[in-house]
Formats: structure tokens, C-alpha cells, sequence
């Protein structure tokens, strides 16, 4: 038997029963809780076996004890105290085209948010206060409402969803407050018609010479089982729920282990040489709840077709569910492929008319960093945990999800059956694509000890780095950059500008991309309106009415478009989802059209007179809102497009575009804002997650200007009408490799192919480039082309710049150094001695010889550089130049010695 609690104030409440804590003074005088019990129990009350009372019961009883001792040790007189309401957050919001507010009571005062447009999870991250000078007695028993309301233009707001509950339950906690608590919102008037959505808020009750208790960092939503966080009303309960993951495929993962015994293999011409060196497994993770695939050893297109069961409730306030891909080792901690997420909003719907989850069947695509193996630590692994927007195509999974309510799963995992892999083949399609970019000018580049080149790729298509994928033209010729004269270099195109083209093959997916864009297009109108008047706004004095006219005429144009509606789905390859979105797409922009009337036109479908601008610049700003989010498309598989700036062996700095930016329609407003259009972009170094792993404090990137074109192989003679700055080419480039052997030069000593790529590892004769690609043809026969920096010189753009030459000595066997320059041979950097020649015999020269070219002058005179490896008078020693290494200290060995002069040259301004 638990006696009743009392209530704090050392009263006896009859009802309450004498054997609990809340009898006698209010310090828990009673002896029902761990005295025995009553042995002979009076009033009908029968003794109780203490043993017999588990632990849960007692911790319980504990708890409770404590909070009352509380309680009670505050005077009963008034006092300050202060509550402090922080609201984070809510998600599953009930309904469409909300405009959602967060009010709280607390007793006579209420407070609340700004609103938020256009979304059914919204983020709030506001505080809200509220002061009393009351008794504890008083205050405790005052409740605390939290609303959430739709707040619209021209009308009243509307209750979402509510929750209750009185401030001495959170005094009563520990440190009285709750910390990133969810709330399930309820309807008052039904409770029983279940959850209207989520609110994450926290809460603190603070009294006289107490302290706040500080918010942790917001908690991982992969790694808490967000649903045992939640507060519900009494008599609500989720839905229980079967979340049906099925994951079918996998491609073009990268390699993960090092291929040393695949390399003996190879030499030895013994056994099976294995390529694909990775081990990959799939995890998903959702509310806490996660499961994993089989392991697929040596794969590189892993086939699981397995199904994962996960048990949720629902509706679920979590948001994301998270596909990882791994590599298992044997040895150490399994390494991370690739990770990538799935909204939940952004694959179901809300309301009446909404529709529970489901995506695919369908590829996502997934990123992390540079997909080339190293044995070397990675300073960009975490890009593949998910951390942040990954800058490398790494890989793609083929997924399908469901969600069953009412059971939960009877095992966690099944083999998907061999009909329902059956009708797999109408999303295995796939179709050609082209992708084009032309390169007008490539600046802002950083020095380089390297040959500088862009690639250009989409997918693993395009990657020249990676052996296993046949080479494309997808990068520029290299380049040595050229100083700018002033902080940076450039590549030095001049008139003919290089061109890449990129042949790819994915599934048709230009119905969900046009579908898209359309909408983005529409939003855009409003985008651009709404970004003219925040300008205008900055003015101290601005007009409203110019202001007002612009977002009338934006709304207008806009309702003109959505009229015009969107495109009609195809008659095969369709999934549920697309079905569902289309619909819930046509029901919103329904919705905004009969908005849009109601705020702008009278009855006679005339424009109202006496609008005003704050109305119609939040009416503008939700719309705007709202097209944007009914423009995600989960399911576009068409990876993004990647430029990477190349130098040498190393990615240095990258751009990662959308790929339905890039595609092109016959259609304008379906095709991709970036599609054929010129743009200036920036190239940056990717993210690294320590401050350390920075290279220097100036990371190397560039500032291209290019345009760009992605669309199906049918549609590549329109490439041809883009507009383009200078004369376009595609290079077909090889590279004749020759060494230096016995005295001349020639192909028997090289370790390279003949004929073969700039890298020298792939084998390209000039044979292997005939014919053209299709739709293609040779401007000319094959001609030997210079590097284009060696059209500059190197003092180009410069206004001051270092001569040196090397002056060179040698000495017998048991013989000293030459005493003066007389004796000395003069050389430059490369090893070539200066010498004139007229033909008839060679005169060397010295360093006085060394012409200054016109327009300069001398501002130093020559003097020995000591500041390198070198003894206090600047030599550096060796046995006979090009057979050893220069040394900075003399041995009896070596018979050559050399120093380096140098003298600064300045341009002369006129």
C-alpha cells in the first residue's frame, strides 16, 4: 500500500490515507514507506511484505520523497520566481499551408513566437519569459499551456494542437525543468482523435538564489531514441507501425582495402586478380532504430535484396532516416563509404488528405570525400559519416520503403522475394545522357608547383583518376597558370577554349526533374520580387506603395503560371511516390490559387482597392515558402554534376551542382536554371575537419567562367546553340613519350607507354582515337602542341623580378680550388652552360654577360645567395654534376663545387 503524498504543507488530507509521506509534518513522518508496514492494519488496511515491493517501486517512492521534501522547504509566503519557456522546435504538424505560431499561458500572461511560413515543421529557437511574485503553494497549482495555431493573413488563427500541464510538475523534477522535452499536441476538444503533431521545447522553474539549468547541445536524433523522450496526455497513444526497408543494389562503390597481394597476383600471373577491394554492408538507422545487410565480400555491385523491419511509433516526430554504407574489416574498425539521409516529410504527407511513407523503388545517390584509395590517413573521412554536404560521388543505393500501421514486425529480416525482384526492371532503364562544359577563363588560382586542369564529371563518369572507368574527354589540357600581376595566376586559353563532353547512362527520371523545376521556376518570380523590395527596404524612407505594386505584380505572374499547372506523369516506371506527390502537389497550388484570389480580388474579380504592403509581403514570403518545399523531389537519381580543379596527382578545390540545375527541356521553364548559361564559378578546397589539416593559410581554388549542359544523347544539337565566348574545341590529346639513353633520345629506356595519357599510366596510340564519337568530326590532322605557358614569360605581370646563375668550379684529384672567377664556368638553373655560339666555335660567357631585356633595369648587383644549403661562402659540393646530390659540406671526394648568384631586375614605368 502507498500512502497518499500529501501536498506539501504538513496538512493531513483525509482522502489522502495516513500511512504514506504525506501524513504527519510533510518530511514523510508516516511509516508506510519502509518501516515494516502496519502489522495489524487498521480501517481495513492489510500489512504489506516490504521484501515483496520491487525495485522500480521503491526508486519510484524515492524520487517522490525527495521532490515533496522540496516543496516543502520553501516558506508559504510570497516569492520571485521566474519561468523561463524555451521553444526549439515542432515537426508532423497537422494540415497544409501553415503558417504556424507558438503561444504559452502560464496562468493571466501569454506569450509567443514570431510565425514561420509555409511549413509543417518549423524552427523556432525563441525564449520566452514570464515573472511572478506569488506563493509556491499558488504557482504550482497555475497550468501552462502551449499552443501551436496557424497564424494566416485576413484570418483568425486557427488551434493546431495543444498541451497542458501545471508548473509544480516541473518544479517537481530534478533541477525543476525539463530539458529538450517533445510534447505530443492534441486536439482539447477530441483528445481521441489523435496526435496533431510534435513540439521540442525545454523549461525551467527557477526560484530565490537558483541558477538555470543550461540547455545541452541539441542531442543526435540517430543516436536517442527520440520516442522515449516524449510527453503524452493522458489516454493518447501512438500508433504502432512497421517501417519496411528493402534494399536491393548497390554500384560503383569505391575501392577500401590496399591491393598489395592482388599486385604479387598480377606480377606473378598466378591466381585470380580480384579488382573490386571492398567489403561493403548497409545500415539504416531511424529513431533510434537501426539494422544492417549482409556483408558482400570482394564487391563492388553488391545485390542484398533483403528487407528491414523496423518497429515505430507513429506518427514519428523523427525526421531522418539514414542509409551508411560501410566496408567491413577484418582487423580494424569498419570504414565509412558514404552516408546519406531520406526525409521523412519530404516522403509522406500530413492531413486528411495526406499519405503515410513510401519511397521508390529508386537509386540515392550518395557522397563523402575523393573517392581515389590511399594507405594514407584520409583528412576527409568524416565527409563520409554524414558530417557535412559530401564533395565525391562514392556510390549509389538502390532503395524501396513502406509503412505499415497497426502491427508491428514479426522478424526483423526477410529475403525479398523473386516476384517482387521481378518488377524491378522498368527502374533499371536507362538512357544516355551528354553532358557538355566549356571553360572561357579559369583566374584566382593559387601557385602550383603542377600543371593545372578541370575535370569535369557526373557520377563516376568523367573521373580520370579512377582506373576501373573507361577515360573520357572530361578534362582541360593541362596547364601551367601564368602570374596575374597583381596576387594571383591564371590558365592562358587566350581565343580557343577548351571544352570537355562526358557521356553518362542513368534512369529516365526528366518527368520528376521537369516536375521540379517548373515549380522552382514559379518560386523564383516570387524570389526575385521579394529580394527587390528587401533592397528597397534598407532605405530608411521607402515607399510602400512601390514596394506593394512589385509583390502585387510577382503574385500575379505567379498565379498566371500555376494555372498553367504541371506535367502529367508518365504511363510506366511510376512509384507510389510520384503518384502521391503529383497529388499533394495539385492540392497546394489549388489551395494558393484560391489564397491569392481571396487576398487580392473583390467579388467582381476586380483588384481591391486599399491594400496594404506587410500583408501582401507575408502573404509573398509564405507562398514563396511553400513552392519551394512542394519543389523537393526525393527521388531524382541523376547524380550531381562535379568540377574539380586538378593539380598533378592531387584534387585541390571543387564545385558540386545540382543535376536537375544543369538539365535541359525544350520547354524554358522546365529546364534548369543553370542549363546553357554562362556562370562564374567558385572553386573551393573541401571542408576538412580540424584547423590543422588546412593547407596553409591561403588554400588553393580557382574562379572559372563556363557554361554548362546536361541532357538525353537525342537532345545534344542543341549544345551547339549556346551562346559561348571565343572559339570552343574538344582536344583528343596524347602524349609521345621518349628518354634520354646512350646519348639520344628515344622510346627504349622509358617506363612509359609510346603514346599514353598526360599521367602516363594509360596506353593511348593515335589509332585508338579513330573514329570520332558520333556526331563528331576532325578539325585537321594531329599536331604537335606546346605548352601554353611557354608562350609567357616568366616574369610576366611581374614588376620586379631575380636573375640567377650558377658559377661552377672543379679541381684535380689532390688539388685545391681555383683562387679567383677567372678559372670559374658559368651555368643556369637547368645545367646548361652559357656559352655563345656563331657557329664556328663556342665562347663562354659569364655572369656580366647576361643581357637585361628591354624595358627593365638593374636595381642590385650581383651577389652569392647563402641563404640555402650551402657553406658560408654559398658553394655546395658533389663528385660530377647530374651523377650525385649537391651537398653543403666539402669531402676529399668530390671534384665539383657550385654557388648561385643572383641580381634583382625592376620594370621600368614610363
Amino acid at each position: 500500500f502507498d500512502g497518499g503524498e500529501g501536498d506539501g504543507d504538513g496538512d493531513f488530507d483525509e482522502d489522502e490515507g495516513g500511512g504514506g509521506e504525506g501524513g504527519g509534518d510533510g518530511e514523510g513522518e508516516g511509516e508506510g514507506e519502509g518501516g515494516g508496514g502496519i502489522e495489524e492494519g487498521e480501517g481495513g488496511i492489510i500489512a504489506t511484505d516490504p521484501s515483496g515491493v520491487g525495485a522500480d517501486t521503491v526508486e519510484a517512492r524515492r524520487k517522490a520523497k525527495s521532490r515533496r521534501a522540496a516543496r516543502a522547504r520553501l516558506p508559504n509566503k510570497p516569492m520571485d520566481f521566474q519561468i523561463r519557456v524555451h521553444i526549439i522546435e515542432a515537426r508532423k504538424l497537422q494540415g497544409g499551408g501553415l503558417n504556424p505560431v507558438v503561444k504559452v499561458a502560464c496562468g493571466s500572461q501569454i506569450k509567443g513566437t514570431s510565425s514561420r511560413k509555409g511549413t509543417n515543421s518549423p524552427f523556432f529557437d525563441e525564449m520566452l519569459y514570464f515573472n511572478f511574485n506569488e506563493r509556491p503553494k499558488d504557482l504550482f497549482d497555475k497550468v501552462i499551456e502551449l499552443k501551436v495555431l496557424n497564424s494566416k493573413v485576413l484570418i483568425l488563427e486557427s488551434l493546431i494542437g495543444s498541451f497542458k500541464f501545471d508548473v509544480g510538475m516541473v518544479y517537481d523534477e530534478p533541477d525543476h525543468c525539463f530539458i529538450h522535452k517533445w510534447l505530443l499536441l492534441t486536439d482539447p476538444d477530441d483528445p481521441s482523435a489523435g496526435a496533431k503533431g510534435y513540439l521540442k521545447f525545454s523549461i525551467n522553474v527557477i526560484g530565490p538564489g537558483e541558477d538555470p539549468t543550461p540547455s545541452p547541445s541539441t542531442m543526435s536524433q540517430e543516436s536517442v531514441d527520440i520516442e522515449s523522450n516524449l510527453l503524452r496526455p493522458s489516454g493518447v497513444r501512438l500508433q504502432a507501425g512497421t517501417l519496411q526497408v528493402r534494399i536491393y543494389r548497390a554500384e560503383d562503390l569505391p575501392q577500401m582495402d590496399p591491393g598489395y597481394f592482388e599486385g604479387v597476383k598480377k606480377f606473378l600471373k598466378v591466381g585470380t586478380v580480384q579488382k573490386e577491394l571492398v567489403d561493403p554492408f548497409c545500415i539504416v538507422n531511424f529513431a533510434g532504430h537501426k539494422g544492417r545487410t549482409s556483408v558482400k565480400w570482394n564487391e563492388q555491385d553488391p545485390e542484398w535484396n533483403q528487407q528491414i523491419n523496423l518497429a515505430i511509433r507513429f506518427p514519428s516526430m523523427c525526421e531522418r532516416i539514414r542509409f551508411q554504407l560501410k566496408d567491413k574489416d577484418k582487423l580494424n574498425k569498419d570504414d565509412f563509404i558514404g552516408t546519406t539521409f531520406v526525409n521523412l516529410s519530404d516522403i509522406s504527407a500530413p492531413g486528411d488528405n495526406g499519405f503515410l511513407p513510401t519511397f521508390g523503388p529508386c537509386f540515392i545517390n550518395v557522397y563523402g570525400s575523393p573517392r581515389e584509395f590511399t594507405d594514407l590517413p584520409d583528412k576527409f573521412e568524416y565527409l563520409n559519416k554524414g558530417c557535412m554536404e559530401g564533395v565525391c560521388y562514392r556510390g549509389r543505393v538502390m532503395i524501396e520503403m513502406n509503412m505499415e500501421i497497426g502491427k508491428l514486425p514479426t522478424q526483423r529480416y526477410e529475403e525479398i522475394k523473386i516476384v517482387d525482384l521481378n518488377k524491378l526492371a522498368p527502374f533499371l532503364r536507362r538512357r544516355k545522357y551528354k553532358l557538355f562544359a566549356a571553360f572561357f577563363s579559369a583566374t584566382m588560382i593559387r601557385p602550383a608547383d603542377d600543371p593545372v586542369e578541370f575535370e569535369v564529371s557526373i557520377g563516376n563518369y568523367g573521373n580520370k583518376l579512377d582506373a576501373n572507368i573507361p577515360s573520357q574527354a572530361s578534362t582541360t589540357p593541362p596547364t601551367n597558370p601564368v602570374y596575374d600581376g597583381n596576387s594571383y595566376y591564371y590558365l592562358p586559353w587566350m581565343q580557343q577554349k577548351p571544352c570537355v563532353v562526358v557521356e553518362s547512362q542513368w534512369e529516365d527520371n526528366t518527368y520528376r526533374i521537369e516536375s521540379k523545376n517548373i515549380i522552382l521556376f514559379i518560386a523564383d518570380i516570387l524570389g526575385k520580387a521579394l529580394d527587390k523590395v528587401k533592397k528597397l527596404m534598407q532605405h530608411e524612407k521607402y515607399d510602400h506603395n512601390e514596394c506593394r505594386d512589385i509583390l502585387i505584380e510577382a503574385i500575379q505572374e505567379t498565379v498566371g503560371h500555376i494555372r498553367q499547372g504541371i506535367p502529367e506523369l508518365p504511363h510506366h516506371g511510376l512509384t507510389r511516390l510520384d503518384s502521391q506527390k503529383r497529388a499533394a502537389r495539385e492540392e497546394d497550388l489549388s489551395l494558393m490559387l484560391g489564397e491569392a484570389k481571396e487576398l487580392l480580388l473583390n467579388e467582381e474579380g476586380i483588384l481591391k482597392e486599399g491594400l496594404t504592403f506587410h500583408p501582401i509581403l507575408d502573404a509573398a514570403e509564405e507562398y514563396h515558402t511553400r513552392l519551394l518545399n512542394l519543389a523537393i523531389e526525393p527521388q531524382n537519381s541523376v547524380p550531381d554534376v562535379m568540377i574539380w580543379m586538378l593539380s598533378g596527382q592531387s584534387r585541390v578545390a571543387c564545385c558540386r551542382i545540382s543535376s536537375h540545375d544543369l538539365m535541359y527541356s525544350a520547354v524554358a521553364k522546365k529546364r534548369g536554371k543553370l542549363c546553357g548559361v554562362v556562370q562564374n564559378i567558385m572553386l573551393t578546397p573541401p571542408a576538412v575537419e580540424k584547423e590543422e589539416d588546412l593547407e596553409g593559410k591561403d588554400p588553393a581554388g580557382a574562379l572559372v567562367r563556363c557554361v554548362i549542359w546536361l541532357g538525353l544523347e537525342h537532345d545534344q544539337s542543341k549544345w551547339g546553340r549556346v551562346d559561348r565566348e571565343g572559339e570552343v574545341a574538344v582536344f583528343a590529346e596524347t602524349y609521345e613519350n621518349q628518354a634520354f639513353f646512350l646519348g639520344k633520345w628515344g622510346t627504349r629506356a622509358t617506363m612509359r607507354p609510346d603514346w599514353s595519357d598526360s599521367k602516363g599510366k594509360i596506353k593511348q596510340p593515335k589509332e585508338a582515337f579513330e573514329p570520332p564519337p558520333d556526331g563528331w568530326s576532325w578539325d585537321g590532322d594531329w599536331e604537335v602542341s606546346p605548352e601554353l605557358s611557354i608562350a609567357f614569360e616568366q616574369d610576366e605581370g611581374r614588376n620586379e623580378w631575380q636573375e640567377d646563375i650558377y658559377e661552377h668550379q672543379t679541381r684535380k684529384p689532390f688539388s685545391g680550388w681555383p683562387s679567383d672567377m677567372t678559372r670559374s664556368a658559368w651555368f643556369d638553373v637547368h645545367g646548361d652552360e652559357l656559352v655563345e655560339d656563331d657557329g664556328k666555335e663556342k665562347k663562354p660567357l659569364t655572369r656580366d654577360d647576361v643581357e637585361i631585356p628591354e624595358g627593365w633595369a638593374w636595381s642590385t648587383e650581383w651577389q652569392v645567395d647563402t641563404n640555402r644549403a650551402c657553406d658560408e661562402e654559398g658553394f655546395e659540393y658533389c663528385v660530377e654534376p647530374g651523377i650525385a646530390a649537391w651537398l653543403p659540406y666539402e669531402r676529399n671526394h668530390h671534384y665539383c663545387r657550385r654557388r648561385r648568384w643572383v641580381r634583382t631586375r625592376v620594370r621600368v614605368m614610363d
